[in-house]
């Protein structure tokens, strides 16, 4: 495994915008990598990556590195789910856990196979059920008149149980 840059090293390269987010050059290290210029490529994943020094970065872990002078202890989660948004303010160190449960609900609400999140069709029942997973286990929030009524109940239950959520 290659061993990652440090912060002194990232600083020397890059300055970075903690307002914005933007990271800009700050040394000509080739043809292609040329002092003013802004870093890096959208990966498949949604995130801005960069080459540094022939290791590949994604350029919310190098702000992190260059504003807290060491890498990140978890995984940085964008707390707006915009992964083009590098702001400092809009970065935090979590566990993969919390940054799971900061899932934006639209995404939710078509794993569930319902208009809202955590709200099902409970076809057996006729009533449309809730459920929240915490820890593994999936909790049980009730059966509904409406699928707005079983979305209330489990965003209720999002803000209590899920402490990644700031939504």
């Amino acid at each position: 495994m290659k061993k990652k840059i440090t912060a002194d090293r990232a600083r020397q390269l890059f300055s970075y915008n903690p307002e914005t987010g933007a990271l800009i050059r700050s040394v000509t290290t080739s043809s292609q990598a040329v002092a003013g210029s802004t870093p890096g490529w959208v990966n498949k994943a949604g995130y801005i990556a960069l080459n540094i020094d022939a290791g590949c970065y994604l350029l919310h872990r190098v702000a992190w590195l260059i504003t807290h002078g060491e890498w990140p202890c978890g995984v940085i989660d964008h707390k707006n789910q915009d992964k083009l948004d590098n702001r400092l303010d809009n970065l935090r160190d979590v566990t993969r856990q919390v940054n799971t449960q900061n899932n934006r609900l639209e995404k939710l609400g078509k794993k569930y196979r319902s208009s809202l999140a955590g709200a099902n069709w409970d076809a057996y029942a006729g009533r449309w059920k809730s459920s929240i997973c915490v820890d593994g286990r999936h909790i049980h929030l009730g059966r509904f008149d409406s699928e707005q009524a079983a979305h209330s109940a489990y965003l209720t239950a999002k803000q209590r149980l899920h402490k990644g959520c700031v939504q």
